[in-house]
């Protein structure tokens, strides 16, 4: 039986995705394999060998990271030239170097401008990832913009005024524990919201430590320890839990120091929350695009994220995002199809 007929003008517009095998979970993969269903792509292990094609090659599309494609940046490299000489290669970036990656920064930006070298075309999730791209002039390509996805999740029962009782209230920061998500501010916005542990909130991490980062998590452990905060880290969550878990907090927080693109972020809005999100030009560019789903806080101190846990903890009201219609993964695929039949 034949596809319909509009099904067989999406397949053509869409390019194979390669998906790289090895982190099936890493939340680059996750996105990479919900667009190309949306999309109506084929996809393919990007380390196999395609069937040989006669004439000109096959178009493939990568969401692309460093750390994603290898641990080793010469590797990366040569992993994505590779696929170069074997399909017409688009990419989407993610996780692009900025100044804020410290002593790695020029090493990435190296890494990133030769691994956009034999590329056909680029996207970034962000205008912010975009322009950094072009100041840092990894590519001279012209990159395009295709914002990150709001995918349908069962979200959160609508909240209720009434106050959380003292000592039940959950705080929890999203994704992959490691330095600058906002896990220490929560701990320390925590300690000051009661006398005692037993009357203050609990800060729960909804992710599992990421690699090479043990001692980090360890050192947060020993912090919550000292300031008489109940920690918890649930390791990694499959949508289930993460649904189940959702319905237990309270206040979700996004306190990423260094942000240009964020999964996490998107994550508390489909759960059916309104996050506490730090004052930035991405943070600025998603409020323009779904107003009203996040709310920004200009300082992440102690005293200002206390006080701002505090008035929701008081009234679960302040914590539903508004409704957020725009921009969901059809409009994702959407765009990326339109991209992609441009010559």
């Amino acid at each position: 039986m034949r596809a319909p007929a509009a099904a067989q003008r999406q397949r053509a517009a869409a390019p194979v995705h390669l998906l790289v095998p090895e982190q099936p979970r890493h939340g680059v993969s996750i996105l990479a394999g919900q667009l190309a269903r949306a999309a109506g792509a084929r996809v393919q292990d990007a380390w196999s060998l395609p069937r040989p094609t006669s004439g000109e090659a096959p178009r493939a599309h990568l969401h692309l990271s460093d750390r994603l494609v290898a641990d080793d940046p010469r590797e990366a490299v040569a992993r994505v030239h590779r696929l170069a000489r074997r399909w017409r290669l688009t990419v989407t970036l993610h996780d692009v170097p900025q100044p804020a990656d410290g002593t790695s920064f020029v090493r990435r930006v190296e890494t990133y401008r030769e691994m956009l070298r034999p590329v056909e075309g680029w996207v970034t999730n962000s205008r912010v990832e975009r322009d950094r791209v072009v100041a840092t002039g990894l590519s001279p390509l012209a990159g395009a913009v295709v914002p990150l996805p709001l995918v349908p999740a069962r979200v959160r029962p609508r909240a209720v005024a009434r106050p959380v009782p003292a000592g039940s209230g959950v705080v929890a920061v999203l994704g992959w524990v490691y330095p600058g998500k906002g896990h220490e501010e929560a701990l320390r916005a925590a300690a000051l919201l009661g006398d005692a542990p037993a009357s203050r909130p609990t800060v729960v991490a909804l992710g599992a430590v990421a690699p090479g980062h043990e001692r980090d998590a360890a050192s947060l452990r020993d912090l919550a320890q000292d300031l008489g905060v109940r920690l918890r880290v649930t390791g990694w969550l499959s949508e289930a839990s993460l649904r189940r878990w959702s319905r237990r907090v309270h206040v979700a927080v996004a306190g990423h120091r260094n942000v240009s693109a964020s999964g996490s972020i998107n994550s508390w809005v489909v759960l059916g929350h309104r996050p506490l999100v730090r004052d930035g030009d991405y943070a600025r560019e998603m409020d323009r695009l779904r107003p009203g789903t996040l709310a920004l806080l200009a300082d992440l101190a102690p005293d200002a994220l206390a006080a701002a846990v505090d008035a929701r903890l008081r009234d679960q009201r302040l914590t539903v995002p508004a409704a957020a219609r725009r921009w969901r993964l059809e409009d994702c695929a959407a765009a990326y199809r339109s991209w992609w039949s441009c010559p």
